[in-house]
């Protein structure tokens, strides 16, 4: 696998976990 590929993965799975906690921190302080 080249190293640019790789970054893109990681890239993409930080960019979703980084969407998904804000998401649950909001919806703490909102409850």
């Amino acid at each position: 696998m080249d190293f640019d590929e790789e970054e893109r993965l990681v890239g993409i799975e930080v960019l979703q976990a980084l969407q998904k906690l804000p998401a649950k921190l909001f919806n703490i302080k909102i409850d």
